[in-house]
């Protein structure tokens, strides 16, 4: 799953529009570099948005709390993911 935009900007790309995997993956690779991140998050980052949040009165609409989930969740998922000792 990607968002729409992400979704958008992939089948823009010709080795989408040829259905050349192996020039798609590279595509990706290039254009997002993921290869080359070491540390995309800290911990500090999730103290970070907690402590925001923690500030606010309260999520005043369903959107504003998926908007908070989906970055706690990108966020905190990737840190569980990777080594951050």
């Amino acid at each position: 799953y990607c968002s729409r935009k992400v979704r958008m900007f992939m089948e823009g790309l010709s080795s989408y529009a040829a259905g050349d995997w192996a020039e798609f993956c590279n595509d990706i690779w290039c254009y997002y570099k993921a290869d080359q991140e070491s540390k995309y998050y800290r911990v500090s980052d999730l103290e970070n948005l907690v402590k925001r949040a923690e500030n606010m009165f309260s999520f005043r609409a369903l959107s504003i709390w998926r908007e908070y989930s989906q970055k706690f969740m990108r966020i905190a998922g990737w840190l569980l993911t990777k080594d951050t000792s």
